[in-house]
């Protein structure tokens, strides 16, 4: 079953990830964080 979860929600998951992670998407170039007060690419 596929899920869609907003980037919000789903940045904590991938930084709670121990083992592996899988990805479906069609772009994940266009993936920034929040670093302080700017933004970086993940």
């Amino acid at each position: 079953m596929l899920h869609f979860i907003p980037y919000t929600a789903l940045l904590p998951r991938i930084q709670s990830v121990k083992h592996t992670l899988w990805i479906g998407t069609a772009d994940t170039k266009g993936l920034y964080v929040e670093v302080g007060s700017r933004s970086e690419k993940y």
